[in-house]
C-alpha cells in the first residue's frame, strides 16, 4: 500500500482534495487543511478498514462543510472575470480580461490603473485560474515592490541593523515568506491582501532570521523586541490567512 494517496471530495461545485497518509501511528486523524482535506490512517490497519475510513472521512468532511460557512468559502470555486475590480491595499484595479491569439498569456497595467489581460484562448478553467492568478501576482509584484521594499529597509534600520542583499517579491502559497543564508528576503504576494500591522510582522519574522536562522528562543526574543503584539498577528494569519490570495 502506498504512502499518499488522494482522492476528491464533492461538495455542490466544488472539489476539494482529500490528501490520505498511510502512517505508523495508533489512530486516524482527518483535518482542514488550508487547500485540501488530510485524512492520516494506520498503516497496519486491513485494507477493507482503510476504505472505511477513506468514507468516513467524506462524510466528517461534507458535516462540517455544511455546518461552518468558512470552510465553504475557502473551497469555493472562484475567478476574476472581465469587469471585475481588484482591490488591493486602498486601491482598485478594474479588470479587463480578454481572449487573443497569441501563444502565452500576458498582462499589463495601464496608465488609468486597469488591468489588462489577454489570455491564451480555450484554456481549461483550471489553467485559466491559474493563469489569471499568476499574472495578477506579477502585476502586483511590480506596482507595489517600491512600497514593500521601503518597508522592509526601514524596520530594518529600526529593529536590525543588519545587510539585506536582495528583497524578491513573488507568488508563494506554501509560506509567507522566507529568509536565505545570502541575506535574501523572500515575500510572498498573498501579503498585499493583509493589514499593514500583519505585513510588517511578516517583514520582521523574516529579518530576524538575519539575526538567528532558526526559530528558537533567541529568534523570537528577536522578532518580540521590534513587535511585542507579535502574538495578534500570528493569531490573524492562522483565522484569516486563507482569505489572502488571488482567486
Amino acid at each position: 500500500m502506498p504512502k499518499h494517496l488522494r482522492d476528491i471530495i464533492h461538495f455542490g461545485e466544488s472539489q476539494i482534495p482529500l490528501k490520505i497518509y498511510y502512517e505508523w501511528r495508533d489512530n486516524v486523524r482527518v483535518a482542514f487543511g488550508k487547500n485540501a482535506v488530510y485524512l492520516r490512517i494506520p498503516r497496519f490497519l486491513p485494507k477493507f478498514q482503510k476504505t472505511r475510513e477513506v468514507e468516513k472521512a467524506k462524510v466528517w468532511a461534507h458535516r462540517m462543510l455544511e455546518r461552518r460557512e468558512d470552510l465553504r468559502s475557502r473551497f469555493a470555486p472562484s475567478s476574476y472575470a472581465d469587469g471585475d475590480v481588484l482591490e488591493m491595499r486602498g486601491e482598485e484595479f478594474p479588470l479587463v480580461i480578454r481572449e487573443a491569439n497569441r501563444k502565452s498569456s500576458k498582462g499589463e497595467i495601464a496608465q488609468d490603473g486597469h488591468i489588462h489581460l489577454s489570455l491564451v484562448p480555450g484554456l481549461p478553467q483550471a489553467e485559466r485560474l491559474k493563469t489569471i492568478r499568476h499574472l495578477l501576482s506579477r502585476l502586483m509584484a511590480q506596482h507595489f515592490r517600491p512600497m514593500l521594499e521601503a518597508r522592509v529597509h526601514a524596520l530594518n534600520t529600526q529593529h536590525f541593523q543588519e545587510k539585506i542583499n536582495k528583497i524578491a517579491l513573488k507568488y508563494n502559497s506554501s509560506n509567507w515568506g522566507s529568509c536565505s543564508t545570502n541575506n535574501i528576503i523572500n515575500l510572498s504576494t498573498r501579503l498585499l491582501f493583509t493589514p499593514d500591522p500583519v505585513l510588517d510582522y511578516v517583514i520582521i519574522h523574516e529579518l530576524a532570521h538575519l539575526k538567528e536562522m532558526n526559530h528558537g528562543p533567541r529568534f523570537w526574543a528577536w522578532v518580540e523586541r521590534a513587535d511585542p503584539d507579535y502574538k495578534t498577528k500570528v493569531k490573524w494569519l492562522k483565522e484569516h490567512g486563507h482569505k489572502c490570495d488571488f482567486r
